[in-house]
């Protein structure tokens, strides 16, 4: 995604910017569980992105679906139990 568009990005629930997770561990997470099939939208649909992107906080997740980041309430990422805590 280009950066120009990054910049415009913002959270619908909290308007806090959104940036790559930088994490590796938590991406590498994320990426697992997508793989798996145990990765979830708030909606309850099966993420199958690898592409994440988190707010400013670090509390909020959403997926970018072939280039394009997906931001409704209904397509926040369910972040796995095993990743909190950790540093988007």
């Amino acid at each position: 995604m280009k950066q120009a568009l990054r910049d415009l990005l913002v959270c619908p629930i909290s308007k806090q910017h959104l940036l790559p997770v930088a994490d590796t561990r938590l991406q590498s997470l994320l990426q697992q569980a997508a793989a798996q099939g145990q990765l979830f939208y708030a909606d309850g649909e099966v993420v199958q992105s690898t592409q994440f992107l988190v707010t400013q906080n670090k509390t909020t997740v959403y997926s970018v679906v072939d280039g394009m980041p997906w931001l409704m309430e209904s397509k926040q990422v369910l972040v796995p139990d095993e990743a909190e805590g950790h540093e988007a």
